[in-house]
């Protein structure tokens, strides 16, 4: 208990690796000094989201293991924590997405950088999907500098045909992935319908995304709408400022 608190302490107050690494190796089970550091990057990784720990410090101290530990595969690991712990929030790289459309085209969803990409993941066995399509049809035709990409997780590719062949008026790309499972892992999806903003530079902006109609009655009535509504607003800003200035 007593080496507990000391650790919590150093990593929320101090942010020294060195005076961290001491309280480990003085636990008898952690004496070995490259066992020590293991057992640090194991408690880092397992601490960040709990709200008793800095998740700032944390990731300080596992960038500092990364660039100057003694071991390799150290390096490494603390790096792969970095990218886990990190992976969707704002700012952070987006997984990329390997899918075929309905046109038979192979898509990496980082070929569509330059503008936002909004991503919506459905079923077509899920009436608020199927909803969801409509709105995002109209969205399209409003919002014209973002990119539209539905991924569809049916249990079989059959939904997905007849769901097309039914829908051809659907002009967006309308996805099947070539491993479902891999996007509900990398994604860390557990619900359907669930939608993703990308930025033009193919970082995270939102995740989860402002879905396109509200949650629920009485629950959240924000959409994505009022995201586009404020990215096309501050976009036309910058280019009217552009009027009349001077090469």
């Amino acid at each position: 208990m007593k080496s507990l608190l000391q650790s919590k302490f150093s990593i929320n107050n101090y942010n020294e690796l060195k005076k961290l690494n001491e309280i480990i190796k003085a636990c008898n089970y952690f004496s070995s000094e490259q066992l020590s550091e293991l057992a640090i990057i194991k408690g880092l990784f397992d601490a960040y989201k709990s709200p008793d720990y800095s998740s700032e410090n944390i990731l300080s101290f596992l960038r500092k293991i990364s660039v100057e530990s003694k071991w390799q595969e150290h390096k490494t690991l603390a790096s792969n924590c970095i990218k886990e712990l990190t992976k969707f929030t704002i700012g952070s790289t987006c997984p990329d997405l390997f899918v075929v459309n309905q046109n038979n085209e192979k898509i990496k969803i980082h070929d569509l950088r330059g503008k936002y990409t909004y991503v919506n993941f459905f079923a077509t066995w899920n009436y608020k999907s199927l909803h969801e399509m409509e709105i995002i049809k109209k969205f399209k035709e409003n919002y014209s500098f973002v990119n539209y990409f539905s991924v569809n997780l049916d249990y079989n590719e059959d939904g997905y045909k007849n769901f097309i062949k039914s829908n051809l008026n659907y002009q967006w790309p309308i996805c099947y992935p070539t491993n479902k499972q891999k996007i509900v892992d990398d994604f860390q999806l557990d619900h359907l319908p669930s939608h993703l903003l990308i930025d033009p530079e193919g970082k995270i902006s939102q995740f989860p995304a402002l879905p396109p109609s509200p949650l629920s009655k009485g629950y959240n009535s924000t959409t994505i709408d009022k995201t586009f509504f404020i990215i096309k607003k501050n976009t036309t800003l910058k280019e009217s400022f552009k009027i009349g200035k001077k090469d």
